[in-house]
């Protein structure tokens, strides 16, 4: 009997629902595969999350903004991370 083939699992974001707006915010960023986006610190107030801190790339800034823009409760998103290229040395 061939085995069935492996899958993994993508729903790292599967809970985008929950009591409080900012929590989930919160939680999908900090269990985002992309490591970067779990310093990323927000606020929110009203419908509007507010995203600050620094990332390496334009890239990466999108996909925070990217990653939230579903939950439940956001209606606007300021992005303010600020993208700050790795020293080189």
């Amino acid at each position: 009997m061939p085995s069935s083939p492996t899958t993994y699992s993508t729903n790292w974001d599967i809970d985008r629902t929950g009591k409080n707006p900012r929590e989930r915010v919160e939680r999908l960023l900090a269990r985002h595969p992309y490591l970067a986006l779990r310093r990323i610190s927000c606020d929110f107030s009203d419908g509007l999350v507010t995203l600050r801190g620094c990332l390496p790339s334009y890239f990466l800034k999108q996909m925070a903004q990217t990653a939230i823009a579903e939950a439940d409760g956001v209606e606007r998103i300021d992005n303010r991370i600020e993208v700050v290229a790795a020293e080189r040395s």
